[in-house]
């Protein structure tokens, strides 16, 4: 009995299968840098029902709309590319939201969808500490 040996383009093709994988695991992970706009939130802190929420690292991270920038801000639900630039103009007209109800002087954000984009904004400017317990 013979066994086929593998060819170089099962190789390549095997190679790209990982990359594709690779990419569709990492896809969506948010970056928790210094200027990223990110946050993660402490251990103490109470959590908000972030219903479908599907990785516990996404559900720890909340938006700083004060640091991100417009791409980032696309990333919270119910926020489109539009209301992300609007977002960054009020800010950069109007100065730092004090409160996340602030946010309603946007054109395009009333209290209904202020609802919705509360529990993945924060107004914390602490650095994102892992732990490594």
């Amino acid at each position: 009995m013979r066994f086929r040996a593998f060819t170089l383009a099962d190789a390549a093709f095997a190679t790209l299968l990982l990359l594709v994988l690779a990419l569709f695991a990492s896809r969506g992970l948010p970056t928790v840098d210094k200027g990223s706009g990110f946050v993660l939130r402490s251990k103490g802190q109470a959590r908000p029902d972030l219903k479908g929420e599907g990785s516990s690292l996404a559900a720890q991270l909340r938006l700083n709309p004060n640091l991100a920038d417009a791409r980032t801000l696309t990333t919270v639900p119910g926020v489109g590319t539009a209301l992300a630039k609007a977002i960054v103009r009020f800010r950069e007209v109007h100065g730092p939201f004090q409160h996340l109800s602030d946010l309603e002087g946007v054109p395009g954000i009333g209290s209904k969808r202020l609802q919705k984009m509360v529990p993945y904004l924060t107004l914390e400017e602490e650095e994102a500490a892992w732990s490594t317990k």
